[in-house]
């Protein structure tokens, strides 16, 4: 089961719909799809194409096969596996920009 995010009518793995879009290639990883497609809508209303990726692992394979300018990942969500994917970039020698992101309910959740 492929985990990419359609977004904006058009598939996110598809090469030609993404090389029209313009704006720089941003791959969005977290684990929950109503999350990631709100990420991916933010960055397209900023003008950027949007990639989503359920999978840290398919975001290692699309971050390896080139043409990504910058990564946001979802770090708090423990099915995208947010921290591990980014040790895996510095292991790997991978020099993009990342943006973790994260969300904690309240006050009580940033101490534990």
């Amino acid at each position: 089961m492929a985990s990419a995010v359609a977004m904006s009518g058009h598939d996110p793995m598809d090469g030609e719909s993404a090389a029209n879009a313009g704006g720089r290639a941003i791959l969005v990883v977290d684990g929950d799809r109503r999350s990631l497609e709100e990420l991916c809508a933010a960055v397209q209303a900023c003008g950027h194409r949007a990639q989503g990726v359920l999978d840290p692992q398919e975001a290692l394979q699309l971050i390896e096969a080139g043409g990504v300018h910058a990564l946001i990942v979802d770090t708090e969500n423990r099915r995208s596996g947010g921290h591990a994917l980014i040790r895996q970039m510095d292991r790997d020698g991978a020099r993009i920009p990342i943006v973790g992101v994260g969300s904690k309910p309240d006050a009580t959740e940033l101490i534990r």
